[in-house]
């Protein structure tokens, strides 16, 4: 533990690439964790739930050979960039559900999904190179320490995502349902709901660009 914390401290490109990994975990966990609210009160109904899911998940799984190629010709950091780029593009679209709901939705979502494999995809290919590069500086292999805590930082991004896109329901007036019934809503919790599966998840990821134009500025 005490080595990861030092790494933090004094690695430069483990820290910044740490930050920007758990800070795009957060806004995945941030939509997934709304999709079932955009599914039942936005797209007005519970079905849409799974191919909500679908579309955001299937596409991940379908482009990681591409984005695996696409860090190979144009490098892992420019991939990570695309990346993230194409995820913030499509939730700024999806942010138009607000005001025009439909099944457009789920082909904007594929696109995010496309984005989000290349989140994945690039951290974990980048550090590897940070550990090695951190375990030369240092004359001790680090890896089992900076990798325990980055899937700790991940869990917790994960962790506090549902949390906070709660706090978003709650300040905008979202109204609970019983088992039997599905409450309606006021105007301003379904703008709730779809700015925080769309909105809130951008600027996450914009936070997180901003964190990685930093990467390559100073070196360790």
């Amino acid at each position: 533990g005490a080595a990861a914390f030092r790494a933090v401290r004094d690695h430069h490109h483990y820290r910044v690439l740490l930050s920007v990994f758990v800070i795009q975990a957060l806004a995945s966990a941030v939509m997934l964790a709304g999709a079932q609210y955009l599914a039942t009160y936005v797209l007005d109904s519970s079905a849409a739930l799974t191919p909500l899911f679908v579309a955001l998940v299937a596409p991940a799984l379908l482009v990681m050979p591409l984005w695996v190629r696409v860090g190979r010709r144009f490098g892992k950091l420019r991939g990570l960039y695309a990346a993230s780029a194409l995820f913030l593009l499509a939730d700024v679209i999806l942010a138009f559900a607000i005001a025009a709901p439909g099944a457009w939705v789920f082909g904007v979502l594929a696109i995010t999904g496309v984005g989000y494999a290349g989140m994945q995809t690039f951290p974990l290919a980048m550090l590897p190179d940070v550990i090695d590069e951190y375990s030369a500086r240092t004359g001790r292999e680090q890896g089992g320490a900076l990798s325990g805590l980055w899937t700790a930082g991940e869990t917790l991004g994960m962790a506090v995502g549902p949390g906070l896109y709660l706090l978003v329901l709650a300040a905008t007036g979202f109204v609970s349902s019983t088992a039997d019934t599905v409450a309606d809503q006021p105007r301003s919790a379904i703008i709730g709901i779809t700015a925080g599966f769309s909105v809130l998840p951008a600027v996450l990821v914009a936070l997180s660009l901003v964190l990685l134009t930093r990467y390559e500025r100073r070196h360790p």
